[in-house]
């Protein structure tokens, strides 16, 4: 008899936070536009933008996005992102 199980892999979910510096961010819709963007990544558990700070924090599987992809949705939208740091 021979065994029909599939041999699936265990994909490990990291989760990890980075902050991201957004520069041309001037008003709240402009807050909402960048925290829509980057919540619809595949990956992102939750983002939390500080318009006053000119931040988002995100919240993300590193195993399924990098902080690259996060960086090029925020310039897709004609801000400029700045270098991601690990957040606290």
């Amino acid at each position: 008899m021979s065994d029909h199980r599939s041999s699936a892999r265990a994909t490990l979910l990291v989760f990890a936070a980075l902050l991201v510096p957004v520069d041309g961010m001037a008003c709240v819709a402009c807050a909402a536009s960048v925290k829509s963007a980057v919540k619809a990544l595949p990956g992102v558990v939750g983002v939390e933008v500080n318009l006053e700070k000119r931040n988002a924090r995100v919240t993300y599987f590193a195993s399924l996005l990098t902080p690259d992809r996060i960086v090029a949705a925020i310039d897709k939208l004609g801000y400029t992102a700045g270098m991601p740091k690990d957040a606290p």
